[in-house]
């Protein structure tokens, strides 16, 4: 077993404070990402069963460079010193420190709620209760079984129909920016 082993089994975090702090900001950020893309998502559904208008290519790429910069923005608040970021309770991991209870990391805290997931809530609650609405109106509201292909595409990659992913450019975004980070 090597050292590094014997620290998370001790429950030592092994990179200090600066890999903490690297940890932290990395997790944030692509938590965050994944909440605004989901937004985007579901805005850019709303956009297609609503309006029957399709996205621009321009647009969706506009729409996850912000959800990927604002999450970028939100994330960096902590390592300048509004909010903070810390070990976990086991010491194995680093997140934000949820412990604090000053001013500072209150309105840290308050202002991240609002707008990184109220906000976004908000956005996929109404965009998706108004597809369901248009659906439950014009009688079509029953979920169709959907092709083999697209029903499961993890469980065999051969499967995945990339032809209709390349036709939906939001969903085709979230999926290359997925893969890169998985």
């Amino acid at each position: 077993m090597s050292k590094l082993d014997k620290r998370f089994i001790k429950r030592y975090w092994p990179y200090g404070s600066d890999g903490c702090q690297i940890h932290g900001f990395q997790g944030f950020w692509t938590a965050l990402a994944s909440i605004s893309s989901s937004a985007a998502v579901a805005w850019d559904r709303y956009h297609h069963y609503c309006t029957r208008s399709k996205l621009q290519w321009s647009t969706a790429i506009s729409m996850m460079v912000f959800a990927w910069l604002f999450a970028a923005f939100w994330s960096v608040m902590p390592l300048l010193g509004w909010g903070e970021y810390d070990y976990e309770p086991l010491r194995t991991c680093c997140t934000l420190d949820y412990s604090k209870g000053d001013r500072n990391y209150i309105t840290f805290l308050f202002a991240l709620s609002i707008f990184n997931f109220m906000i976004p809530g908000f956005i996929m609650l109404t965009a998706y209760q108004s597809i369901h609405q248009k659906f439950k109106k014009s009688g079509h509201y029953k979920v169709r079984k959907l092709p083999q292909p697209l029903q499961l595409p993890c469980q065999n990659r051969t499967a995945f129909n990339r032809d209709k992913v390349l036709k939906k450019p939001i969903s085709f975004i979230a999926a290359l920016v997925q893969l890169l980070l998985c």
